[in-house]
């Protein structure tokens, strides 16, 4: 007999899913845009203020005012530029999602494997990225090889930590139970561990976007040609602070951009979590 209370109940969980919970979504990634927007604004106040109390010169804190027309004068060559930057950070984060979930499957399946994979990965961030730079500039040479390669090394980390956590988080009475209805292995992960995992893999996605952006930028200034690293660099080596803080505000921009994407690719795809 059909449990009437069961499929209510569903049915009413379904409708908070794509009504109510949808709303609270909305809502709260209205606030969280609003309070982003307050701090910004607080930032660039404090930033006018410490200029106008302390009577530091341009050279060395220009104002938010000549910042913004030095951005909006230089804007065709920061948006080229940009788009070098970018492009470093989807290749490197691209390489990273894709060989870090293949590691953390191997990880999550395999004691041995885990064994072997999480001493090297502590290993490797325990190295500092900036002093292995130059040892890739020989190796890769200068442009977007190096660069990349930057950030995939700085961003592969939290995806296969995270990805292995959510992975092996799964109430093994679960897999028992889809054991028990016919599911093989393949099927209990596709359909089971996949899904148990996903928030977890897209809190480690949200943060590889931030550090693929600083890999790519550390690349760019250490052995860059183009990109807006190489344009902070080449500013502050010419005491063109100016130039430097505008490069500056055009990376801070993408990256939250991209941070932003990454939890939106989130809604649309884990939707069994939007009413939370």
């Amino acid at each position: 007999m059909v449990d009437t209370d069961v499929i209510s109940g569903s049915l009413v969980s379904r409708r908070d899913l794509s009504g109510s919970g949808t709303g609270r979504r909305v809502r709260s990634a209205a606030s969280s845009l609003g309070w982003l927007v307050l701090g910004i604004v607080l930032c660039i106040i404090i930033w006018q203020l410490i200029i106008v109390f302390t009577g530091v010169k341009p050279v060395t804190l220009p104002s938010p005012l000549d910042v913004t027309k030095r951005t909006w004068a230089l804007r065709a060559e920061l948006w080229t530029n940009m788009i070098v930057t970018l492009k470093a950070i989807l290749i490197g984060y691209g390489l990273a999602i894709v060989v870090g979930v293949l590691v953390a499957v191997a990880v999550a399946f395999s004691k041995t494997v885990e064994k072997l994979v999480y001493p090297l990965l502590v290993l490797t961030q325990a190295v500092p990225k900036i002093a292995v730079a130059p040892l890739f500039l020989v190796w890769f040479g200068f442009g977007i090889e190096m660069t990349s390669l930057m950030a995939f090394v700085l961003c592969v980390f939290p995806v296969v930590i995270n990805t292995a956590l959510g992975l092996k988080e799964l109430n093994p009475k679960y897999v028992r139970l889809g054991s028990i209805m016919g599911g093989n292995r393949m099927r209990i992960f596709i359909r089971m561990r996949l899904p148990a995992a996903a928030s977890a893999m897209f809190a480690g996605f949200g943060l590889a976007i931030t550090f693929a952006t600083i890999g790519a930028v550390v690349g760019e200034l250490v052995a860059g040609t183009q990109g807006l690293g190489y344009m902070a660099n080449e500013g502050a080596g010419n005491l063109d602070t100016t130039l430097t803080f505008a490069a500056v505000v055009v990376l801070s921009i993408l990256g939250i951009v991209l941070f932003y994407l990454v939890q939106a690719v989130e809604y649309a795809v884990v939707w069994w979590n939007r009413g939370r």
